[in-house]
């Protein structure tokens, strides 16, 4: 089962939903509650990766903007 490409995708999923939510709450934190336009970027992401690079970034980000320019 841990083979399907089913499970795969729904465990991917799951990841990616799980970084989203860690990269607003984190964010938040150091920028304060994200614009809607910030949150509409954040959900359209779906590169596990750059999500994980973007909430590195917020280390040494000075704003939201800054944070999202990260490729």
């Amino acid at each position: 089962m841990e083979e399907s490409t089913t499970y795969q995708y729904i465990l991917e999923q799951g990841a990616i939903k799980e970084a989203r939510r860690m990269l607003l709450e984190m964010g938040a934190t150091k920028f304060g509650a994200p614009a809607r336009k910030v949150r509409s970027a954040i959900k359209e992401l779906e590169d596990i990766s750059r999500l994980r690079r973007i909430a590195l970034r917020l280390i040494t980000a000075g704003s939201w903007d800054d944070a999202l320019a990260t490729p």
